[in-house]
């Protein structure tokens, strides 16, 4: 698994522990761009 995969696995059992949905998506956000900018091998 990828270190993105492996952080939203991470991610989705803390789902609930966000303190607002803002912080929530921020991290969704930035999981994606570093998801999306990542050197392919």
């Amino acid at each position: 698994m990828t270190d993105a995969a492996n952080r939203f696995a991470i991610l989705q059992r803390r789902i609930f522990d966000y303190p607002s949905k803002n912080a929530f998506y921020e991290e969704i956000t930035w999981m994606l761009w570093q998801a999306a900018n990542a050197r392919q091998p």
